[in-house]
């Protein structure tokens, strides 16, 4: 859409494409900058509202005993995988030594070697997924450090202005009829987070 003066208060957008030539299919509708503001603003709020809830409902169930004892249960898990990794770290920094002292060849030393390291990167990985999977039962449960600082930030904001947009709109499209569709930058996150709260939900009836 493409902005164009009304009067000297007031704008309005016109189709872009039509005017570029670029889809003849397309006629010269518009729509007032006033209510793209509005529809944007709106969904904005709404996407703030439903993260701050999501947020609280998840981490309320998670401060009750069940969260709590799942959430003891994968820091044991941690705690062991934890472990196995030194322990395989410590017979990779040791083997060398034991190669340079002839205690084993260098085909038993290099076989070794890529076992311990092979070893390794799966615990790590493994204490990875295990550690995402405890996030889910901590009571003070963590989403995207960025996207929290920036609801925090604009929570309160009554009305849509540049900084705002800047901070949450990835792309806002205007279609024949006035529909307005309005994407954006951490809808995958809020998705995401609704799906744990419905786990976390869905966890009760089990």
């Amino acid at each position: 859409m493409r902005l164009a003066p009304r009067t000297t208060k007031s704008y309005v957008y016109y189709c872009g494409t039509f005017s570029d030539g670029v889809n003849p299919a397309c006629s010269r509708h518009k729509i007032d900058q006033e209510d793209v503001n509005k529809a944007v603003f709106a969904q904005i709020s709404n996407h703030m509202r439903c993260c701050i809830d999501a947020l609280s409902v998840i981490r309320e169930l998670n401060s009750r005993s069940s969260g709590l004892k799942k959430y003891d249960v994968y820091e044991k898990a941690i705690t062991r995988q934890r472990r196995e990794l030194e322990k395989v770290n410590r017979k990779f920094s040791e083997l060398y030594g034991d190669y340079s002292e002839h205690l084993i060849n260098e085909s038993e030393y290099l076989t070794l070697k890529q076992q311990y390291l092979l070893k390794s990167e799966a615990l790590k990985k493994e204490i990875d997924n295990l550690l995402i999977s405890q996030n889910l039962y901590s009571k003070n449960y963590k989403i995207d450090e960025d996207w929290e600082n920036l609801i925090n930030k604009y929570l309160k904001c009554r009305k849509l202005n540049k900084e705002l947009a800047d901070a949450f709109v990835d792309k806002v499209q205007v279609f024949e009829g006035g529909r307005i569709s309005v994407n954006l930058v951490y809808d995958d996150c809020l998705e995401e987070l609704l799906q744990v709260k419905n786990k976390r939900e869905g966890d009760l009836n089990e």
